[in-house]
């Protein structure tokens, strides 16, 4: 208690210079001097001790949230859904909790009466997803019992979800000035605070990203329909063209300030990252985070090579097969049906790749690649499906781990001739009407690739996303 009100008392008299740093220096104990540099608050810039002022060096980017007590124990976060919560928030919930511990050290544990002990968190807070008006969050864990987040459905999750892991707006960053033009005339009336820049007590300013989840949209809060940021070298606007842009870059290393990972999970890596790259902890295990096709495995020093060395995993699945043929070790087959329509012919874009016939009057005949289960221990068992919004079909009637079921039912026009299948097909029902047995998931974004073999052409069907999920070292259309 006696740290956390010299802690109060020195943020105070910070407060009082309004915020910005002069001379002024203010002596502090000893015991708080290390607490500061142990938790890199920025409040060390103020004390009057010339070691602490050589230890913290602030070499970073962008912004993060600094409040005491904020952060997250070991960054494990309880969370809990209220019954009123509709199917769409909750799914973006899940989606977007997926994501950030897929590209950081944080864990979304699900709330039971024992949790906080059983993970020696030292607090009962638990965060609680709400429906409610808006989308909002709290900065950081800011109660010891429940906190609610309103994180909406969509990519508004993964920012409001950010703030919940400390990141402030990044148009409130203290650089934000030699990035950006706030237009004041532009603003709606009473939205004004949400672009005010930061106080540096709170936080920790860096550089400036535009392309940040946690970024608004150069329009958003418009009273008049005209920008309320302009950015100030107009070739780079285009990095902010989307309210809620998908780059957790910078951000998720922000994130993971407090979480020190080079002293606790990752103490033992020795690898260095270099090109922007940082320290991270990936999938489950620590590595280089990368800027783009760069190779997390040398530190970020060369281009990462295609995923000739993967196999698939070791689940059964099919999918449609693609003109140039069936990767190896799968079979194949088909399905001709006749249509509902008798003479309307379907159209394909110039831009679709799949094998069979789908032009034809009166019939659709569609060719598909199966895939059995691999045996227990054999390579295959490495390659996992990852989160993300795709569909593949079923097989031997059970959808891989992550999956969900569901199917899609064709009304047949039997009259008009016999449905006729050949060799090896997916789930389904081939006889008075087709039923394709589908596997599905939605607890990722299409953005973040998966890590499939490359080495041949093959399809995914697009998730509730509408758009292409994304594979690493492929060309996805």
């Amino acid at each position: 208690m006696e740290i956390e009100n010299e802690y109060i008392e020195l943020e105070k008299a910070v407060s009082r210079q309004n915020g910005t740093y002069s001379n002024d220096k203010f002596h502090v104990s000893e015991k708080l001097r290390k607490f500061l540099i142990k938790t890199g608050s920025p409040l060390v810039n103020y004390t009057d001790n010339a070691e602490t002022n050589k230890e913290n060096k602030f070499r970073m980017k962008r912004t993060v949230a600094d409040f005491i007590g904020r952060s997250w124990t070991k960054g494990i976060i309880p969370y809990i859904f209220s019954k009123d919560l509709n199917y769409s928030w909750k799914s973006a919930a899940i989606r977007y909790m997926n994501e950030w511990e897929a590209v950081t050290a944080y864990r979304f544990v699900p709330y039971t009466p024992t949790v906080h002990a059983q993970y020696g968190l030292g607090h009962n807070s638990t965060l609680i997803f709400v429906q409610k008006s808006g989308c909002w969050s709290n900065l950081g864990k800011s109660s010891e019992n429940t906190q609610e987040i309103s994180a909406c459905g969509g990519a508004a999750a993964a920012h409001e979800i950010g703030h919940t892991l400390g990141l402030i707006h990044e148009q409130n960053n203290i650089n934000r000035d030699s990035y950006i033009r706030i237009n004041w005339g532009n603003i709606k009336g009473g939205a004004g605070n949400q672009f005010k820049i930061a106080s540096p007590v709170n936080s920790l300013s860096f550089d400036y990203d535009y392309n940040s989840i946690m970024h608004y949209g150069l329009g958003d809060y418009s009273s008049n329909g005209l920008p309320v940021m302009t950015v100030l070298d107009n070739k780079l606007s285009y990095l902010v063209s989307e309210k809620y842009n998908t780059d957790y870059f910078y951000a998720a290393y922000e994130a993971q300030l407090t979480l020190k990972l080079n002293e606790t999970i990752c103490k033992d890596f020795t690898i260095t990252c270099h090109n922007a790259g940082y320290l991270s902890y990936v999938d489950g295990k620590c590595q280089c985070r990368c800027p783009f096709a760069l190779n997390p495995a040398d530190g970020c020093q060369t281009l990462e090579s295609k995923n000739e060395d993967l196999f698939w995993p070791m689940d059964s699945f099919a999918f449609l097969k693609p003109i140039q043929g069936c990767p190896k070790g799968f079979t194949s087959g088909s399905v001709k049906r006749f249509k509902d329509h008798k003479g309307l012919a379907s159209t394909v874009t110039s831009n679709f790749h799949a094998a069979g016939e789908y032009t034809n009057l009166t019939f659709v005949r569609e060719e598909f690649c199966v895939k059995d289960k691999t045996l227990e221990g054999s390579q295959s068992e490495k390659t996992k499906w990852r989160p993300g919004s795709y569909c593949i079909l079923r097989k031997n009637g059970k959808c891989p781990e992550g999956f969900e079921d569901g199917s899609v039912n064709f009304d047949d026009h039997d009259e008009l001739g016999t449905t006729t299948t050949l060799g090896d097909l997916p789930d389904g029902t081939y006889v008075n009407g087709t039923r394709l047995e589908f596997c599905c998931r939605n607890d990722g974004v299409h953005t973040r690739p998966l890590e499939l073999p490359a080495s041949v052409p093959f399809t995914l069907y697009v998730g509730s996303s509408g758009l292409c999920q994304a594979v690493k070292g492929d060309y996805t259309q």
